[in-house]
C-alpha cells in the first residue's frame, strides 16, 4: 500500500512530452502503472516496466541491452551502461536498498552503476523510498544527497536527516 501511494504521487509529477528514465525498483514499477501522460520517452533497464508501459499507446520505450538478471528481472552490465551515454532524459525515477546520512547505496554492483549513470543522464533525480530503507547501507555507494532532488518516502524524517536534505536542496515529499 505505502509503495502504491508513493507511486502515485510520484507518477503525478510526470509531464506531457517528457523523456524520462525509470530504474527496476519495485516502487517505479508503480509510477509506471499510473502513468497518465501523453507522448513520453522512457529508457529503463526493468522488462516489468517495459512490459507495462508498452500498453500505453503514446509511450516510446527504449529497454536497455545487456546480462537479464532472471531473479529480480532487471538488465544491467556494461553494455546497458553504454546504451545510456546515447540518452539526456528530463526526469529519472529511482528505487533505493539503503539510504543513510551519507546517501543512497545498493548491494549490487552492477545496479549501483548502472543507476551512477543514469543520474548523470538527467535534469531531475527523484528517489522513491518507504520508510524501510532508512538506516540501512550496502556495500556500494550510488549517491550522495548532493545528486538528489526530490525524495518521496511515508514517515516524517528525523530532524536531523531533515537538516541535512534542506542543505543539499532535496525536497521532501510525504504520502
Amino acid at each position: 500500500q505505502v509503495k502504491k501511494e508513493i507511486g502515485q504521487l510520484a507518477a503525478s509529477l510526470i509531464n506531457a512530452n517528457e523523456y524520462l528514465i525509470m530504474d527496476a525498483s519495485t516502487t517505479v514499477q508503480v509510477v509506471a502503472e499510473h502513468m497518465t501522460t501523453d507522448n513520453n520517452i522512457v529508457v529503463t533497464n526493468s522488462i516489468d516496466i517495459a512490459g507495462i508501459l508498452s500498453t500505453k499507446e503514446t509511450v516510446a520505450i527504449h529497454l536497455l541491452g545487456g546480462q537479464l538478471n532472471p531473479k529480480h528481472r532487471f538488465i544491467s552490465g556494461p553494455k546497458a551502461i553504454d546504451m545510456l551515454s546515447d540518452y539526456n532524459a528530463d526526469k529519472l525515477f529511482i528505487g533505493t536498498c539503503g539510504i543513510t546520512q551519507e546517501g543512497l547505496s545498493n548491494p549490487y554492483t552492477d545496479e549501483a552503476h548502472l543507476v551512477r549513470e543514469m543520474i548523470r543522464r538527467v535534469d531531475q533525480v527523484i528517489v522513491l523510498a518507504d520508510s524501510t530503507k532508512f538506516g540501512h547501507k550496502f556495500f556500494h555507494n550510488v549517491c550522495g544527497w548532493d545528486q538528489v532532488d526530490i525524495l518521496i518516502t511515508d514517515k516524517e524524517l528525523s530532524a536531523d536527516m531533515i537538516a541535512l536534505l534542506a542543505q543539499h536542496d532535496v525536497n521532501v515529499m510525504l504520502v
